[in-house]
C-alpha cells in the first residue's frame, strides 16, 4: 500500500479515515470517505465506482488528462489570523450538534453525533437557544485539522460564519493545532469566510466525479 500520510490534497481527511475516527474504507491502495472523497489509484477507483454502483470524486493533486468531469478546489494551509470586524449580540459558545442546520453534512462527516462528540470541536453562534452559525473541525489530520462552517438561511450577511470561524481558529491556534480550509474554486463565499480571518496562499487542486 502506498504510503498515503504523504498524499498531499485533503490531507486531514485521509489522516482522520486511517486512524479510525471518520467513517471510510482503507483498501488496497485506495481510501474511499464515506462523503465520497476517494484517494489513491485512480484505475482502482474507477473500479471500486463501478463495481459498487456508487459516484465518488477522485482526488488529484495535479490536472489530469481524463474524460471525467474536473472540479478545481482550494486548499488553505497558512494562515495569519485576523479578526473580522462583525459586531453581534449574539451569543457565541461551543458546538452543539444535537442543535446542527448542517446535520446531513456532520452525519456523513463523522458517522454519528456521537463520534463527533468524542473526536470533534466547533463554535456555534446561538439565537437564545437556535443555532445560527456553526463551524465545526471536519477532520483531524496529522500535522492540521480541516474545517468548515454554515450559517442559518435566515442569518446570513451579518458576518456570522466569520464570527464562527475566527473564534474557532483561535481556540484550535491556542490548542497548538493547525488549521485548514478547502472548497470548491467556484464556492466564492466560503474562501471569502477564510480569507477574511487570515487564511492565505491557497493550493488548487482538482476532483474528479466517478460516475458509475
Amino acid at each position: 500500500m502506498r504510503n498515503f500520510y504523504n498524499y498531499g490534497a485533503n490531507q486531514p481527511m485521509i489522516d482522520a479515515v486511517l486512524r479510525g475516527e471518520n467513517p471510510g474504507k482503507v483498501l488496497d491502495d485506495l481510501i474511499v470517505v464515506d462523503i465520497g472523497f476517494c484517494f489513491g489509484s485512480l484505475e482502482k477507483a474507477r473500479a471500486y465506482s463501478v463495481d459498487n454502483k456508487t459516484s465518488m470524486f477522485y482526488v488529484s493533486s495535479e490536472k489530469l488528462d481524463v474524460k471525467e468531469v474536473e472540479i478545481p478546489r482550494r486548499e488553505y494551509s497558512e494562515i495569519d489570523l485576523i479578526k473580522p470586524e462583525v459586531e453581534t449580540n449574539y451569543t457565541i459558545k461551543n458546538f452543539d450538534p444535537d442543535k446542527s442546520n448542517w446535520s446531513k453534512v456532520m452525519f456523513s462527516i463523522w458517522g454519528s453525533v456521537e463520534n463527533y462528540k468524542r473526536y470533534g470541536i466547533g463554535v456555534g453562534v446561538f439565537d437564545n437557544d437556535k443555532q445560527i452559525s456553526e463551524a465545526m473541525v471536519g477532520y483531524r489530520g496529522k500535522s492540521n485539522w480541516e474545517i468548515g462552517v454554515v450559517t442559518h438561511e435566515d442569518y446570513r450577511m451579518q458576518g456570522l460564519s466569520k464570527l464562527a470561524t475566527y473564534y474557532l481558529v483561535k481556540s484550535l491556534i491556542d490548542k497548538g493545532v493547525h488549521p485548514s480550509w478547502s472548497c470548491h474554486e467556484v464556492n466564492v463565499g466560503s474562501y471569502k469566510v477564510a480569507e477574511s480571518v487570515g487564511f492565505k496562499n491557497f493550493t488548487r487542486y482538482y476532483l474528479y466525479h466517478l460516475n458509475s
